[in-house]
């Protein structure tokens, strides 16, 4: 249930930037984004609990990383700058890595990073204002997820990266 919550709030915003991004260039592949089933959070909302979770976790560390427990056959994300990760977020068991000052190539190179480690690409959604990607490899899900000023504002293109447990 939290796995869903958590995967529809996220499409929810990025579908938020694609609409505002309409007129503009939009490339999508794979299946539909699922239909809402509940009043969606608000921008502010979301990025007031992605604040409060990265001060949690020791965000603004001098030296913030890549999970540890983020599993080797996930490509690291080397198109932003870190600015904090959980290794269990919220004891869900999802692994997450936040990403402020994102490269405008990053859509494309990552998804050709996670190709060429065995995903398959479920869902690719780019317009100007983010992107998203899903992907699927051995029974897990990971969800990548930027925008301009959608996690850290005055941070550019920023989001997270989230590894959600097997199901």
């Amino acid at each position: 249930m939290r796995k869903n919550l958590l995967v529809f709030l996220a499409l929810t915003i990025v579908s938020a930037f694609l609409v505002a991004g309409c007129g503009r260039s939009v490339t999508s592949t794979g299946s539909p984004v699922p239909q809402p089933q509940s009043q969606p959070q608000s921008q502010s909302q979301f990025q007031s609990q992605v604040q409060a979770l990265l001060q949690k976790q020791g965000s603004g560390q001098a030296n913030p990383q890549w999970p540890s427990a983020m599993p080797s056959y996930v490509p690291v994300f080397t198109y932003g700058t870190i600015y904090g990760s959980s290794n269990n977020v919220n004891g869900a068991g999802a692994i997450q890595a936040v990403f402020v000052n994102v490269d405008q190539g990053a859509f494309n190179k990552y998804q050709q990073d996670l190709k060429n480690a065995g995903w398959t690409i479920t869902n690719a959604l780019n317009s100007n204002n983010g992107f998203e990607i899903d992907a699927e490899r051995n029974g897990r899900s990971l969800t990548t997820i930027m925008g301009l000023n959608m996690t850290v504002p005055g941070k550019g293109v920023s989001g997270a990266l989230t590894l959600w447990p097997a199901s």
